[in-house]
């Protein structure tokens, strides 16, 4: 009991969990899934200095900030992020974590855009990123950086965010060409027509035309999109399954 107690004290002293610990003890780890866990910025950190091949990182529920981003542009093996339910970002928080997030850790004047563009430019592998924030905290910023820097992403999720426009969602394709899913809608059936990304007909078209290998596209609640944007969609890509705004699946021509 008395070791437990020493352990929990020394964890609760560096602020790495049991996650933390292993990652510094397996510098073997490429896949980590965490559900509701004691997952926090400490342990990503820990995973970025000691484990060259991360390839994979599926969070659920997590304690986590913008922060993370400023450790994982270190994973240059990264292939999937998964940021699920209940992961909430926003405004970084400033002075007693600061002491515990040692050099090199987040600055004083802290940009999240810019921590998200050194993440897309140190992982340019990455195939797989989800984003189901708590609150839709994903901007067109995002999108920019990740057509910027990761030209092999096949899958992007970032459900009910309002914060994407067309302009994001542009600058994705015309640097993503080989997405194959694509999610900017409601991921439950809407009580809206505005619970999806307020983007509108003329992305789709853009989306029509730039994205040859698209196999799903979730438009649910995405209101501003019409019938006729679906047609012309339907249109350029016969065996591409939708979600439609209207919250009606179709899967067939």
């Amino acid at each position: 009991m008395e070791e437990f107690d020493a352990y929990l004290a020394e964890v609760n002293r560096s602020r790495v969990s049991v996650i933390g610990r292993i990652a510094q003890v397996c510098p073997r780890l490429e896949v980590l899934d965490v559900e509701r866990s004691c997952l926090n910025v400490h342990d990503v950190r820990a995973i970025a200095d000691n484990c060259p091949n991360f390839r994979a990182l599926t969070a659920w529920s997590a304690d986590l900030h913008e922060g993370i981003f400023l450790d994982l542009s270190r994973c240059a093996a990264l292939r999937e992020l998964f940021l699920g339910y209940e992961v909430q970002f926003g405004p970084m928080h400033h002075g007693e974590d600061d002491a515990v997030y040692p050099d090199g850790g987040v600055p004083a004047e802290f940009d999240a855009a810019d921590a998200f563009d050194r993440f897309t430019r140190g992982c340019p592998l990455l195939a797989h990123v989800s984003m189901h924030l708590e609150g839709g905290y994903v901007f067109d910023g995002h999108l920019r950086s990740l057509g910027r820097h990761c030209p092999h992403l096949v899958a992007f999720e970032a459900p009910e965010c309002d914060g994407i426009s067309d302009e994001g969602v542009e600058a994705l394709v015309k640097g993503c060409p080989q997405l194959e899913n694509l999610n900017l809608g409601s991921n439950s059936y809407p009580t809206s027509m505005h619970s999806g990304c307020p983007i509108t007909d003329s992305i789709v078209y853009v989306i029509a035309c730039g994205l040859p290998a698209l196999t799903n596209l979730n438009l649910r609640g995405c209101g501003d999109v019409t019938e006729e944007a679906i047609a012309a969609l339907r249109a350029a890509l016969p065996d591409l399954v939708i979600e439609l705004p209207w919250a009606e699946i179709l899967d067939d021509p």
